[in-house]
């Protein structure tokens, strides 16, 4: 295992520092969270402070658009990344642009991604209101390919593609997580079955 203490040690006294996060906002049935730039203005000032930078690019992880969330430690060159696939559900399009759609998804999982690795949270509720979040199921997903609430069939073949050919390990990931085939996953379990698959 790579050693990442320096990281993890500026992380925690950054985690000390971070001030209350402001609920700028309402959601759905008046839950209260916190916007991107709200939440980036309270916890960038506090990480730079502890040597720890924080980037969130997109790019082309096995041919599939991806949300990268890195923190990076100055001193020591230390870092820890999320890489979350960026999948758009074309049943949310309704009246907005195809671009518009695809920038309130980038915003959400921005939103999540940084908010996971550092293990804080900023608001009451999961749901924003400007966006509807995301059920992860192309509209060409039919109910044999795709149960409602599970990975699309594109994330269930990058999950593929993470493991690999290696069928101990396609065998123990659906083990550990009680399904009988990738696309059974619970969409919300995504970046824990990424997260299993790069630890072994």
């Amino acid at each position: 295992m790579i050693d990442k203490k320096e990281l993890f040690t500026s992380m925690a006294l950054a985690w000390n520092d971070f001030p209350e996060i402001l609920k700028d906002s309402k959601g759905a049935h008046n839950a209260k969270y916190a916007k991107l730039p709200a939440f980036l203005d309270a916890v960038v000032p506090v990480l730079d402070k502890h040597g720890i930078t924080f980037s969130q690019p997109t790019g082309i992880r096995d041919g599939f658009p991806v949300l990268i969330t890195l923190l990076y430690h100055r001193k020591s060159g230390q870092y820890i990344e999320s890489v979350f696939p960026l999948t758009l559900d074309e049943s949310n399009v309704g009246s907005k642009s195809r671009v518009q759609v695809e920038g309130g998804t980038q915003t959400y999982h921005r939103r999540y991604q940084i908010m996971t690795l550092l293990g804080i949270c900023g608001e009451d509720d999961d749901s924003d209101g400007n966006f509807q979040k995301p059920s992860y199921q192309s509209s060409s997903s039919t109910p044999s390919e795709s149960k409602p609430g599970t990975v699309s069939p594109k994330q269930a073949g990058f999950l593929l593609a993470k493991i690999n050919g290696r069928a101990d390990l396609l065998k123990d990931l659906l083990e550990n997580f009680a399904i009988e085939k990738l696309i059974d996953l619970p969409w919300k379990k995504m970046d824990e079955a990424l997260e299993f698959i790069a630890c072994q």
